[in-house]
């Protein structure tokens, strides 16, 4: 899977493109939302998970910020394997 890295700051950010289906009901499933609060109660302050629909494609982006790449990893990774369970993700976008 490719992700980029990119560099806020003293952050660091990794973000992953999913192809879900459909992108908005897999934003609000609960075993997603539960794996997003998971991660937002780890990272506490020192960084954030965002997940974003596209408006133009059937697509969610998934962004983890965190003092370390590993961690932001391991957060996107988190929340994928949330999609993944739920049945939603079909691919993750290279």
């Amino acid at each position: 899977m490719k992700k980029r890295f990119l560099a806020f700051l003293l952050a660091l950010s990794i973000a992953a493109s999913l192809l879900v289906m459909p992108a908005s009901a897999a934003g609000s499933n609960a075993a997603v939302q539960a794996a997003v609060d998971e991660c937002t109660a780890e990272l506490g302050d020192s960084g954030r998970v965002l997940l974003r629909k596209s408006g133009t494609e059937p697509v969610l982006r998934v962004m983890a910020e965190a003092g370390t790449a590993e961690e932001c990893e391991k957060q996107v990774d988190r929340i994928i394997a949330a999609m993944e369970k739920s049945g939603h993700l079909i691919e993750v976008k290279k």
